[in-house]
């Protein structure tokens, strides 16, 4: 990145295009002073008009500690394969809510495995940007969990909809259902992700520090960084709580889908697969390490 602007013609260069590649990507650090003092006070959320969101920080003993906490070795699978299994071996064969449901594990897997990887990489726009998608999921899964005449809004695209077809719901009409059921924050804590990835005023201060209370500066850099301790505790309790939501959502959809097997009430209709394809769907398996 350049931030030098010159008057002189294209075919000249600057100083700093003349970088070998080798420091080509060093971050951009700026020292400035901060006219506004509250901007950058560190809370969680930031918004005035909500509560603080609770979350249990003393859990952490150092950075080391909450990178290795929030760990999950097997992601989901370990928690959901028992259920899972039982409600494949009650049906005749695959069906929607199957489907769903190993789709929504994977998706789980796949945004906690990421989430981990982006906090030990420092990249917090995109551990927040991947959390609020995981809280999404977490809110589908429970609202299909409940409610899995739903799922048939989801596996088809919007345009195929049918007259007496359940209709897709808005995301916050699904993170109300949570906040009202199972989380009374779930809410709060989804509107400060969204703060978070839409670039608002929680996100604009993220790449500033505090460096001196007396000179009242700060300093940024272009690459991503925790700003703090405090900041990088912050978000892998989250994912830590967020995680268990997760955990739970998928045991429990899970149990829906054994109950429909049993109770003989099939979701839509049974996919028409080959016997390759269907052994496939109904084959429930977690590697071994």
């Amino acid at each position: 990145m350049c931030l030098c602007a010159s008057d002189s013609k294209p075919s000249s260069s600057c100083g700093r295009h003349e970088r070998s590649a080798q420091h080509a990507y060093e971050p951009i650090r700026r020292r400035e002073v901060v006219h506004s003092w509250g901007e950058l006070i560190e809370t969680w959320p930031m918004s005035s008009n909500q509560d603080p969101i609770l979350l249990d920080l003393s859990q952490f003993t150092s950075p080391e500690h909450a990178m290795a906490v929030i760990v999950r070795k097997r992601g989901f699978d370990d928690v959901v394969k028992p259920v899972l299994t039982e409600a494949i071996n009650a049906m005749e064969g695959p069906t929607m809510l199957l489907a769903f449901c190993q789709s929504a594990i994977t998706r789980a897997n796949g945004l906690y495995e990421g989430i981990v990887r982006e906090i030990r990489a420092s990249n917090h726009p995109a551990v927040f940007v991947l959390m609020r998608q995981l809280a999404e999921t977490v809110a589908v899964v429970r609202y299909v969990a409940d409610k899995p005449s739903y799922v048939t809004a989801l596996l088809r695209p919007e345009k195929e909809w049918k007259p007496g077809e359940p209709k897709r719901k808005k995301i916050q009409s699904l993170i109300d259902y949570m906040d009202k059921h199972y989380s009374t924050q779930f809410k709060a804590v989804y509107a400060e992700l969204s703060e978070l990835c839409h670039f608002g005023s929680t996100a604009v201060w993220q790449s500033h520090v505090i460096v001196s209370d007396q000179e009242r500066t700060a300093v940024w850099s272009s690459r991503p960084a925790w700003r703090s301790q405090r900041t990088l505790y912050v978000a892998c309790a989250q994912v830590l709580e967020l995680g268990e939501e997760m955990a739970q959502a998928l045991v429990r959809l899970a149990e829906t889908v054994t109950a429909e097997a049993t109770s003989g009430k099939v979701t839509g209709q049974f996919y028409e697969v080959s016997d390759e394809e269907a052994a496939a769907i109904m084959n429930v398996q977690v590697d071994e390490e």
